[in-house]
């Protein structure tokens, strides 16, 4: 048995009740902390949403985003921003992994 519980403003305001077997429930609550309803809930788990960016090592993809625009200064041509844009453009889409 798992569950997932949501908080607003330190509230609780809904929890997501996986038994198990397929079957669980969703009960939300009022902002005093009584239930407002309970649905039952069929076909779990639930599978997670995509998380491209898990994969994602955030310091080595910051680096080569800062090596792509590093060329650039105050006076830079718009050639030399195109060609800037381009590889960072390049550098973000290896870091998704694209």
């Amino acid at each position: 048995m798992s569950s997932s519980t949501t908080f607003t403003d330190g509230r609780l305001v809904e929890q997501t009740v996986d038994n198990g077997d397929g079957t669980g429930t969703r009960t939300t609550f009022h902002p005093d902390g009584t239930i407002n309803t309970v649905e039952q809930l069929t076909g779990l788990p639930i599978p997670p949403p995509d998380q491209v960016t898990a994969d994602v090592d955030a310091a080595a993809a910051l680096a080569a985003m800062s090596t792509a625009l590093a060329p650039l200064t105050g006076t830079s041509t718009s050639a030399q921003q195109r060609a800037a844009l381009l590889a960072l453009r390049a550098a973000i889409s290896d870091a998704l992994g694209e």
